[in-house]
């Protein structure tokens, strides 16, 4: 698929994964369908659509394990099965993460001559503090009774989609996320965004139930539960 010359390809998130050099074929990701995507240039959509498009759902277990394995053996190494079990079951969908995990862990053994203990690994490779993100949504969801799958999901129900601007402002005005960083989160472009936080900001004006939610999610995140 020979793709145009100063293609934008930064505003349709995908990846270039592999290139068949002898079939002169590219393999791409993308967040979404290329009829999807709204501000591209008809002739980009076209090649694209010209293309094999095939859905990709989450890696399960069973890939995940197979992921790890090809990195290890691309690079000539190996890992404790029990080290491996861990790192692939916390995994999220998101491979780039399980990637970076493993070469965390590489890299720890490289330079302290062992492998790292479960401790070690949830206190400096999985985290013990989440992120903005994961809190924010996590005490939203809690508030409003919304998963976070369905806050990041596409549910347009009306508890849903006020929940997932509440989450957005609060990430943008408590947290100082951008809107890009914040449209990479929910899987939205950052216009979409700005559309959420200025239909909250009129909420907020109209309805002071909403400003009431705001206030007690806020109390919530700053650990007071009064």
């Amino acid at each position: 698929m020979k793709l145009p010359a100063g293609a934008a390809f930064s505003s349709l998130k995908f990846s270039l994964l592999e290139e068949s050099r002898a079939q002169s074929q590219w393999i791409f990701t993308l967040s979404r369908h290329p009829r999807k995507f709204s501000k591209i240039r008809d002739d980009l959509r076209s090649r694209l659509l010209g293309g094999l498009a095939v859905h990709l759902p989450a890696p399960d277990l069973e890939s995940r394990k197979g992921f790890v394995t090809f990195l290890l053996e691309r690079r000539r190494r190996t890992l404790p099965p029990d080290l491996l079990h861990l790192l692939v079951t916390r995994a999220p969908g998101d491979l780039r993460v399980l990637e970076g995990w493993v070469n965390q862990v590489l890299a720890y053994e490289e330079l302290q001559g062992r492998f790292p203990d479960p401790a070690t690994l949830e206190r400096e490779i999985f985290l013990e503090e989440p992120s903005p993100a994961h809190t924010v949504i996590a005490v939203v969801g809690e508030v409003l009774a919304v998963s976070p799958d369905g806050m990041l999901g596409r549910s347009r129900r009306r508890n849903v989609a006020l929940a997932r601007r509440i989450a957005m402002f609060l990430l943008h005005t408590d947290f100082h996320l951008s809107l890009r960083e914040i449209g990479q989160i929910f899987h939205r472009h950052h216009t979409t965004v700005l559309s959420n936080l200025r239909t909250l900001e009129r909420e907020r004006s109209r309805d002071s139930r909403v400003e009431t939610l705001l206030q007690k999610i806020r109390r919530l995140l700053a650990g007071d539960d009064a």
